[in-house]
């Protein structure tokens, strides 16, 4: 088996999950999610063509008449968020073209791996299996009002006297404990910055709306009606504001996780904001 995970596909910092050659068959992309997310086909197509273009030792035999073939590759999500999700699901490229896949496709395997939903996958695979029940754990604890460190504390605990990943948990059980809290901590803070982004968008919508309702209201004349005029002013001024005051504190917040270190594809995907406005902001950082 070879290794072909990527470091820095988008940007410096970031990198696929795990991509790896089996024998000379399969080229296997794999990548673990905990919110749902619709573009993994583009994701991964992405990710596909650096690999293959990292197998091509030399670039020249691109222009030879000689083809270059590859091991066959396959794509897989592996899904352990809190949204509901089927056992399988099937996730095309060409969705993201209209539904015509008839120049171009690719098709993702996605697996949800949550504990307890009779998943098969997890009863062929005994490392998924004890994954998930670590995962399970923790939440449990956090469900039962314990804070994130004692319920990682609690789940490594139980896994090692249960004998579930106990010689991993035993060797690494610091970095799985950083690593978990990593995830978690970033979830929180996501969940809060995204609910005071709510709170100012709001206001500053109401405010904006009211000003724009009533100008606009007051345009529309009397044949149209003050009243109307005003309540569709209203309307659109508060979405407006609603909408600036988003992308507004999503700034602030993508500009707060950059300054913490976190990749920029992560910060991108979390905060919804475009790529070229995220990387203007890492930009700002660094002059």
């Amino acid at each position: 088996m070879q290794i072909t995970t990527l470091d820095g596909i988008f940007f410096s910092a970031q990198k696929n999950d795990i991509s790896c050659k089996i024998r000379n068959d399969f080229l296997v992309f794999v990548e673990h999610q905990s919110t749902i997310n619709e573009n993994m086909p583009l994701r991964f197509f992405s990710y596909a063509a650096e690999v293959f273009n990292n197998l091509i030792k030399n670039k020249r035999d691109l222009y030879k008449r000689t083809m270059i073939k590859f091991a066959f590759p396959k794509f897989f999500v592996l899904y352990n968020g809190n949204e509901k999700e089927p056992l399988k699901r099937i996730m095309k490229l060409s969705d993201a073209l209209g539904g015509d896949s008839s120049s171009l496709e690719l098709i993702v395997t996605s697996y949800n791996i949550n504990y307890g939903i009779n998943q098969p996958l997890l009863d062929r695979c005994k490392y998924l299996n004890e994954y998930s029940t670590l995962v399970d754990k923790i939440k449990n604890g956090l469900s039962n009002g314990l804070n994130l460190s004692e319920s990682m504390t609690k789940a490594i605990n139980f896994c090692i006297n249960n004998d579930i990943m106990k010689d991993y948990l035993q060797e690494k059980g610091k970095e799985v404990f950083s690593m978990f809290r990593m995830e978690w901590n970033i979830d929180e803070a996501m969940a809060a910055w995204k609910e005071e982004a709510m709170e100012q968008g709001m206001a500053q919508g109401i405010e904006q709306g009211m000003a724009q309702g009533i100008e606009q209201g007051m345009a529309q004349g009397i044949e149209r009606g003050m009243a109307q005029g005003i309540e569709q002013g209203i309307t659109q001024g508060i979405e407006k504001g609603r909408v600036e005051g988003e992308i507004k504190n999503s700034e602030k917040i993508a500009y707060k996780m950059i300054r913490k270190g976190m990749p920029l594809e992560t910060v991108q995907e979390l905060t919804e904001l475009p790529l070229k406005r995220i990387q203007e902001i890492a930009n700002s950082l660094e002059n």
